[in-house]
């Protein structure tokens, strides 16, 4: 009997389906109304429902309530100084618009993550550093605390939460020692002089970004003091069994992120709920002491705004256990010489370990010149070896501070001073000088402060790529353009980024870029437009740089931006028909920080999908006459295919009948289960067990185990093997090689 030889040829196909579906979108925007009797400080009081605020002990007003977007989340506001700088920090993981009150406590929650929101008072922390005990007191004005409860194990060990501020500068501060965080002995005599806390170890002072800490009056000094708005603390992590640790704390002023890190082994095998607490404190002073000024000359440095005469000089200082003398003065930094100095005081070590502002009244009439920099120095008497004077500071990143070692006495003039990266807690007050001559006709130079207006993000609009057509829905590696309008009253000039997000959403604004639910897109005025991710350079996301535009002139207050952009292969499938849709939120930052954002939501992701054959022939090898089930001879048995999609999708195969290549007749393709003279028939499946399969027919037809296979999938695609068996009819059949072409597309599934 005669051998005969199937081979077959693959045939590849891509299909990309769409539907067309409308999109409404709803905006509106909430105005709030304080009311007109006063809060008790540090006490929650209702505006609306969904907005509370409180006062700290100093005046200052926080507001908590829950932002109305889509979706509505928790937000903190912390004011200083009649609202001159704020803090905002918005809470990206609770959906939520009107929260629980009880207790002085706000509550909103979900079912993975919880978030509490309560007013601090002071708070005494004493404890054993280095072998002593130590007192610190944190919120001296009051603070806030938030904790954000995580139910379940979470999917990162990175939490970010949006930021953003007005006036206001971040200085990280560091651990004291490598070895021992919170003390080190800086001048290297074997005993320790600098101490702080656990969580002011990698936590944030923040500090006014313009104000001096030279005050022309009594009013102004008491007002601003150091210029220190707040302190944000190292958070403490804690599980449901009372297992603690630090979260590490950071602040992009970039990007306008806090993140809070957690050490993912811990998280892995913590108890839950796990809760995070982030604690914000209203204080004027430095967060360390221990920074001696017994037979040390220490201060900082600072600009005058204007000619004066010092009137006093105001330190921060921690009492040790004896009774010392304390003086001050100012010098000039540009040549080191001596301005002026104050009176002396002895300050009594009774009650030690206490904290306070002591004021020292000038000698003489010391002058101050406008745009000229001072050091404003300390100096305290060694009366014995136990002599502890000690000057409140934080690390800053300028080189703000001074010190020089020298026994107590006449104070040297120049002073040579060793400069670091300290700010300290001190300030100093003057007179503006009365002009001492007559005259008949005077002048005066006239200034404003001009206040920054924030931009506005006034609409933006997807269109087709031709900018011809709106429209509200995208299909992976199809070109869109997004037209941005925005204006600013001081001018495009001082508009500095402008942000493009696209994602899921269920997607937080803050997660990370990732090839199915979220893209980014930023124009800056020194780069233009630019991809951010996700993975720029390395996905199937694109930009079309040279489609996108900007305004033509930036010395108008209002103008259009044009983003032309690619969604990636996998940008996750999404209609009205799942359960997920897609936003686009745009930010307008300016040069100060300020913003405006709109977001717009309730676009589709059409179904995408492409096929492309890894095994492009197949054999079967030698088969007689009347064999059934015969595997393909390959090492693996299959035909591999690479499936690429954005959604669920489905495999489908049909197949020609095959022709003799010697004689050119025909088998004919039966899928009936019954072989007749001169037929064969095709088995197949996606298991590799003959056992389960369907027939390939001459139309498409779902191939078995491939009906609806879940998406997306990863950009470079996923291998599937398509199994199949041959069987041949016993009779009507010429020996020879017989080909055909079998047929796989790539459908919605």
């Amino acid at each position: 009997m005669g051998m005969k030889r199937y081979m077959v040829l693959v045939m590849v196909m891509v299909l990309i389906l769409a539907s067309l579906l409308p999109l409404v979108a709803f905006m509106c925007t909430v105005e709030k109304e304080l009311p007109d009797t006063e809060a008790e400080p540090l006490a929650l009081q209702e505006i609306n429902p969904s907005t509370y605020v409180f006062v700290s002990l100093g005046g200052d007003e926080i507001e908590i309530g829950s932002e109305r977007h889509s979706p509505p989340q928790p937000y903190l506001n912390l004011s200083k100084w009649d609202g001159e700088v704020y803090l905002r920090v918005n809470v990206p993981y609770v959906e939520a618009e009107v929260p629980e009150f009880f207790n002085n406590r706000l509550k909103w929650t979900t079912r993975k993550y919880g978030v509490e929101f309560y007013p601090k008072e002071p708070e005494e922390i004493s404890g054993v550093i280095a072998g002593k005990e130590f007192w610190f007191r944190q919120n001296a004005e009051g603070g806030v605390e938030f904790d954000l409860v995580l139910k379940e194990k979470p999917d990162t060990n990175v939490f970010r939460f949006p930021i953003q501020s007005k006036g206001l500068r971040f200085y990280y501060q560091p651990p004291l020692h490598p070895e021992h965080p919170t003390w080190a002995d800086t001048d290297g005599d074997g005993v320790p002089d600098v101490f702080t806390t656990e969580n002011v170890v990698g936590s944030f002072a923040v500090y006014h970004e313009t104000q001096a800490k030279l005050w022309k009056t009594r009013e102004e000094a008491e007002k601003y003091k150091t210029g220190k708005a707040f302190h944000i603390y190292r958070p403490k992590v804690s599980d449901a069994e009372g297992k603690e640790i630090w979260g590490e704390l950071n602040i992009d002023e970039e990007e306008g992120v806090l993140t809070v890190t957690i050490d993912p082994d811990w998280l892995d095998n913590a108890v839950y709920p796990v809760t995070i607490d982030p604690k914000f404190g209203y204080e004027s002073v430095g967060s360390h002491y221990g920074d001696l000024m017994n037979d040390v000359i220490k201060g900082s440095w600072f600009t005058c705004p204007e000619d004066g005469t010092a009137e006093s000089l105001s330190i921060h200082i921690m009492n040790g256990w004896t009774d010392e003398q304390v003086k001050g003065a100012i010098y000039k930094k540009s040549d080191n010489s001596l301005v002026g100095h104050t009176e002396e005081k002895t300050i009594s070590g009774t009650p030690s370990w206490t904290p306070a502002w002591y004021t020292f009244n000038f000698l003489g009439s010391p002058s101050l010149s406008a745009g000229e920099d001072y050091f404003l120095v300390g100096w305290a008497n060694k009366n014995t070896s136990g002599s502890f004077k000690s000057i409140y500071y934080d690390e800053v990143t300028e080189e703000k501070a001074g010190y020089q070692s020298k026994t107590y006495g006449a104070w040297p003039d120049p002073w040579s001073p060793t400069l670091y990266k300290y700010r300290f807690s001190i300030y100093c007050t003057y007179t503006t000088q009365p002009s001492s001559t007559p005259s008949s006709e005077s002048s005066t130079t006239g200034s404003f402060d001009l206040e920054n207006a924030a931009p506005a993000v006034t609409d933006f609009t997807l269109y087709e790529s031709d900018e011809s057509g709106m429209t509200t829905q995208m299909t992976p590696q199809t070109e869109y353009a997004v037209k941005i309008e925005v204006s600013d009253a001081n001018k495009l000039e001082d508009i500095a980024q402008l942000k493009v997000i696209l994602k899921t959403n269920t997607t937080l604004l803050t997660a990370g870029d990732n090839v199915t639910d979220k893209g980014t897109y930023k124009w800056t005025a020194s780069n233009g437009w630019e991809f951010v991710g996700p993975g720029a350079g390395g996905s199937t996301w694109a930009i079309n740089a040279s489609a996108c535009r900007q305004p033509s002139d930036f010395t108008a207050t209002s103008g259009t931006w044009w983003l032309h952009f690619v969604p990636g292969k996998v940008a996750r499938e999404s209609t009205a028909a799942t359960t997920q849709r897609w936003d686009i939120y745009v930010k307008a930052m300016d040069k100060q920080s300020a913003s405006d954002e709109m977001i717009k939501w309730d676009y589709d992701m059409m179904w995408y999908g492409e096929l492309s054959a890894v095994d492009t022939s197949y054999e079967f090898g030698d088969v007689q006459l009347g064999a059934e089930n015969v595997t393909i001879t390959d090492s693996d048995n299959a035909i591999n295919v690479t499936t690429i999609a954005n959604g669920n999708y489905k495999l489908e195969s049909k197949s020609t009948d095959w022709v003799n290549e010697t004689f050119g007749s025909t088998a004919m393709l039966d899928w009936d289960g019954t072989l007749s003279s001169g037929e064969f028939a095709l088995k197949v499946d996606g298991s590799g067990s003959v056992d389960s399969f369907n027939y390939v027919r001459d139309t498409y037809t779902t191939i078995q185990d491939f009906s609806s296979v879940s998406g997306p999938t990863a950009e470079a695609g996923e291998n599937r093997g398509i199994y199949q068996w041959l069987s041949v009819a016993s009779e009507g059949l010429l020996p020879g090689t017989y080909k055909g072409t079998y047929y796989v597309q790539i459908a919605n599934g």
